[in-house]
């Protein structure tokens, strides 16, 4: 019984790991086949989020609207910005990461 219970106990695991990693494969043939969103949009606002650990702390992320769609975008960047910089962005939309590509201050 418990070798039974042990194994449908690994294939749990193992599943649960092939799930979670269903986002990043994604993004993975993106980038390969470089075809990545890329973003031409300005830091409106930020918006926070407590991250859970103990003590908790608050992560801050830029609220980024994109200037061609409208699109309202919270993602956590390569580097710090300010409200008012405009930033062109290339963004993987499963994982949301996103690097700067080239950013233009605020004045």
């Amino acid at each position: 019984f418990m070798l039974i219970l042990a194994a449908a106990l690994e294939m749990g695991a193992v599943a649960g790991t092939l799930i979670s990693m269903i986002p990043f494969i994604h993004d993975y043939c993106l980038v390969k086949n470089g075809k990545y969103r890329i973003i031409d949009g300005v830091v409106t606002r930020f918006t926070s989020y407590q991250d859970g650990m103990e003590p908790p702390s608050t992560n801050w992320l830029p609220v980024i609207e994109d200037l061609q769609t409208g699109e309202i975008l919270k993602i956590e960047l390569d580097q710090a910005v300010e409200v008012g910089d405009r930033c062109t962005i290339c963004f993987l939309p499963k994982t949301k990461i996103a690097v700067i590509k080239k950013r233009i201050y605020q004045k």
